[in-house]
C-alpha cells in the first residue's frame, strides 16, 4: 500500500481501515513511519492505540521511545498500557543502541513503580 493510501485510511472513520493503514507502516522505515504512527496515538479506539504502541515497539528511535513513554502515563485503557510494556521492552540494553534510554527520567520513574 502507498503512503497516500495509508494517510488516507489513518483518516477514515472505520477503525478496521485505520488498523489497515497502521499495519501497512510495517513496511516503512522508521522516519514515516514513526510520525503517522504518533497521529493516532489518541485514537478514540483501544485497538488502534495498541497497534501504535505496536508499530512504535517494532520501530525503536528515541522519538517512538518518548512516545510510548507518555502512552503508558496517559492511557486510559490498561490493554494499551500492556502492549506499552511490552513495546518498551524491546528497547532493552541488549538490542543495538539505546544510549539515549538511561537520559531519559520517566524511564526511571516507571522502573522504579515497578
Amino acid at each position: 500500500m502507498g503512503i497516500n493510501q495509508i494517510q488516507l485510511y489513518q483518516t477514515s472513520s472505520d477503525s478496521q481501515d485505520r488498523l489497515k493503514a497502521l499495519t501497512e507502516l510495517r513496511n516503512y522505515d522508521s522516519g514515516i513511519a514513526v510520525p503517522l504512527l504518533k497521529t493516532k496515538q489518541r485514537d478514540p479506539e483501544f485497538i488502534v492505540h495498541s497497534f501504535v504502541a505496536m508499530g512504535l515497539g517494532n520501530k525503536r528511535t528515541p522519538e517512538s521511545f518518548q512516545v510510548l513513554l507518555e502512552m503508558m502515563k496517559n492511557a486510559p485503557d490498561y490493554n494499551v498500557r500492556a502492549e506499552t510494556a511490552n513495546s518498551l521492552s524491546k528497547f532493552g540494553s541488549d538490542r543495538g543502541n539505546t544510549s539515549f534510554i538511561g537520559n531519559i527520567p520517566q524511564r526511571r520513574q516507571l522502573a522504579s513503580a515497578s
